[in-house]
Parts: structure tokens; sequence; C-alpha cells
């Protein structure tokens, strides 16, 4: 469980092939005050699957190096609401060094959110699709992951908030 620059590459056979490369690149593109579409580009100098958690993204294998789209999302703002789509990073749950239900190292999701702000009243949703788990080689089995959080905050003083997270199949 070692974070993944930290890792020996796939490919490593002797210690100065343990050698390894991870490169981004961010795609901001605003097309108006409101509509934003941004994308990340990954390239690892790792020609195979290693054991991260994101082992099942579609890679382009060539001499050794593999590049791929890590995150790629559009959304749409104004002054209390954000709808956002594609596949993007989700940190959810509560806790004060991390969150329970999914961590800041977590991989993204292809999912849907959406976030409401009025004054006092906040609601956030989001619908995400999982890795698929193979429990056998001729059907694999989708997995997903919802939440929806309501905050009030009547006064500066005082917040309460409700929230639920499910994680349901196909099956």
């Amino acid at each position: 469980d070692q974070p993944r620059l930290l890792r020996h590459s796939a490919t490593s056979t002797t210690p100065t092939d343990a050698v390894r490369s991870i490169n981004t690149l961010d795609v901001v593109a605003r097309f108006s005050d409101r509509v934003v579409a941004q994308t990340r580009l990954e390239a690892d100098t790792d020609g195979l699957y290693d054991n991260d958690l994101n082992a099942n993204r579609n890679k382009t294998f060539r001499l050794g190096s593999t590049g791929y789209v890590e995150a790629a999302q559009a959304s749409y703002e104004n002054d209390w609401a954000v709808l956002s789509f594609g596949r993007f990073p989700l940190v959810w749950g509560t806790g004060r060094n991390g969150n329970v239900v999914v961590s800041a190292n977590a991989p993204e999701f292809d999912m849907i959110a959406a976030t409401l702000h009025r004054d006092w009243f906040h609601i956030q949703w989001f619908a995400a699709q999982l890795q698929h788990e193979s429990f056998t080689k001729f059907q694999p089995i989708g997995r997903f992951l919802s939440g929806q959080r309501i905050v009030l905050t009547p006064f500066d003083w005082l917040e309460v908030g409700f929230a639920e997270t499910i994680n349901y199949s196909d099956e």
C-alpha cells in the first residue's frame, strides 16, 4: 500500500529499472463564466499495469511508456448551483484528518454530481460508477456509489448536516 511514486515499476528486474517517471498535463477550457471543461493527461514510463488502484484504465503501450486520461469533466455553475459530469476525483465522508467513506487518495470516478447553495441551505448529490468486480470470467459485476448530503447553517455558529452514502451493484 505504498504511494504510486514509491512503488517499483511492474517491469523492473534490476534496481536501475526501478526508475520511473509519472508526468501530468492539466488543461482547462473556460467557454464562458459558467461553463468549464477540464482534463488531466498522465504519462507513465512503466509499460505494464502496476498494482495501483487504477489498474483498469485503458493505457496505450509504446516502448515501455503509457498514456491515458486521468480525469476529464465538464461543469456548469451559476450563483447557486454547480452541475458536473465526467471522470473526476471525489472526496466524501466525515473525518478529521481524512474521509471515512471515500479517501483523498481514491482514484477518479466516472460520475455526475450536483451542488445547490441557497443562503443557509446546501444540498450535494453524486452518482458514480466504480471499477467492475470480476467473480467469473464471463460476466463482470458493475458496482456503483451514490451519495447525498443536506447541510443547514441557520446561524454562523451552527451547522447541521445529514448525509447518506450507498454502495450497490447491478446484481
